[in-house]
């Protein structure tokens, strides 16, 4: 039985036929099959830590917020003030940010990020061109960033 503590954020995949959500205080990103109802973890140890990886030999910190996209998922790892992005096949990277806090432009884990706690409900968008749309109301801040699927 799949136990979940503090669940903050949710997206439904519709090409999964799954709803994808941010279990908070387990530090980890979870998948729930409508069809079955099988619950199942997607990525995340467990262990409150910022760790690229593949499924759940990665780590997050308090992830907050999801978007999942043509079988993309997208976190607010809030804990680790990073946007992180989980592939098709579990592969998981961070996209922006990275253990410090701040609000700074740049590449990856130049740029810096902070309160990721309001952003689950403001990403906004995975448009045509791989671009994420997301925004951070408490800090009246936006961002549109590039990211790769290869």
């Amino acid at each position: 039985m799949s136990r979940f503590s503090n669940i903050c954020g949710v997206s439904f995949d519709r090409d999964v036929g799954a709803i994808i959500c941010a279990d908070t205080n387990n530090h980890r990103i979870r998948k729930i099959l409508i069809r079955t109802r099988e619950a199942s973890t997607v990525a995340g140890t467990g262990v409150a830590e910022l760790r690229d990886g593949i499924g759940t030999a990665s780590s997050f910190s308090r992830p907050e917020g999801v978007v999942a996209s043509k079988r993309w998922i997208f976190v607010c790892d809030t804990g680790n003030h990073a946007l992180r992005c989980v592939s098709p096949d579990g592969v998981v990277s961070t996209v922006a940010g990275g253990e410090s806090a701040g609000l700074r432009d740049g590449f990856g884990a130049q740029a810096l990020l902070q309160r990721l706690g309001q952003v689950g409900a403001a990403l906004v968008h995975v448009d045509a061109h791989a671009r994420l749309l997301a925004g951070w109301p408490a800090c009246d801040t936006c961002a549109c960033m590039q990211w790769s699927r290869d």
